[in-house]
């Protein structure tokens, strides 16, 4: 999913993501990614399982907001296509210092049956599967259709302990770096100071200032708790982390659920709109070296030229006052083109 962000007069923006059926006892509203300018960022890969979402999208006096849906679940086998899972509650112990359980509900469309565990459930309805106790470790169950010699595994995490105390849990995976060795995946909290551990491991550690865990070199699961780092945390939220196709060219190198594509520099006006005869070109990055850059009138007729060096350019504009366009080549080769105004003196 690609948002395209057109901020000139560089006011600032934020992408904020709000899951429709969160987590128990969870918010589901997070920020993916906040800067400023004209931009383009990448969002995704999401998880299927996650379902649909709102993505809000905020500037200085003005938001939009748009419901975002997955496509439908598509496994090895057409016999659980559209399978939906939600409602993933916690169930309150039921005695002091005891345990607490956890369920979710499963919704394959069609007719028919299939079963989990051995236990058969009808297609076409809504069906609430219960798990067990929450333990530091998400469930995996194959379900198989009764009609065919489908199966398909499915991998659930658990919802965050409700009788814990102070237990106000949200993590969310964010930015997915692929390196050489594996992948990394920048945390989205709601509290700083947190630890982490690999489900199979014994070793737990701080998560760093920065967010980012890692690297995987394949499907994980992380148990996130917050700091003292301890072996066998009683408040804790389980994350599911697949391993991404880092050959997918839309995901490049750095792509991941909130990674940011950005030109290697971009080209804009200083002030926007301005009246003098001067016109002051500037980038937010240093360049090195120079390059061509083009100003069109309103007819699309190419009126000045010239090459750009450093930050930083004052040329003379003795034009007249109306719209313009300035067309230039960022650093991967890619044509872009920014509107200005020259007002009347």
């Amino acid at each position: 999913m690609t948002v395209n962000i057109s901020d000139p007069d560089q006011n600032g923006w934020t992408i904020q993501r709000q899951l429709l059926d969160p987590y128990d006892g969870e918010s589901g509203l997070y920020t993916i990614t906040s800067s400023s300018g004209d931009d383009q960022v990448i969002l995704g890969p999401f998880l299927i399982q996650e379902g649909c979402w709102d993505i809000i999208i905020s500037l200085p006096n003005c938001t939009y907001t748009d419901k975002i849906c997955p496509p439908p679940f598509c496994s090895g086998c057409d016999a659980f296509d559209g399978l939906i899972i939600s409602n993933v509650t916690c169930i309150p112990a039921t005695t002091l210092g005891g345990t607490d359980t956890w369920s979710f509900d499963i919704f394959v469309p069609g007719s028919g049956s299939y079963t989990i565990l051995g236990i058969p459930y009808n297609k076409g309805t809504t069906n609430n599967i219960p798990v067990g106790n929450i333990s530091a470790d998400c469930i995996s169950y194959n379900i198989e259709d009764d009609n065919s010699d489908c199966i398909q595994s499915l991998i659930i995490c658990p919802p965050v302990p409700c009788t814990v105390r102070n237990c106000n849990l949200e993590i969310y995976p964010g930015k997915i770096t692929c390196t050489w060795n594996g992948f990394s995946v920048n945390l989205h909290s709601n509290i700083s100071n947190l630890c982490y551990s690999v489900v199979g491991s014994s070793v737990t550690a701080p998560v760093p200032s920065s967010g980012d865990i890692g690297p995987f070199t394949g499907n994980t699961e992380v148990i996130i708790s917050p700091s003292p780092c301890v072996s066998n945390p009683t408040c804790f939220k389980m994350l599911y982390l697949p391993k991404p196709n880092c050959n997918d060219p839309n995901i490049e190198l750095s792509q991941g659920r909130t990674t940011t594509s950005k030109p290697e520099f971009r080209l804009k006006v200083v002030p926007n709109p301005f009246s003098t005869d001067e016109l002051t070109l500037k980038t937010d990055k240093q360049i090195i070296g120079e390059f061509q850059y083009s100003i069109y009138n309103s007819s699309g007729k190419l009126i000045k030229s010239g090459k750009f060096v450093g930050n930083e350019q004052t040329i003379n504009f003795e034009f007249s006052s109306g719209i313009y366009i300035l067309r230039y080549k960022d650093g991967d080769g890619k044509e872009n083109n920014y509107k200005f105004v020259k007002l009347e003196n």
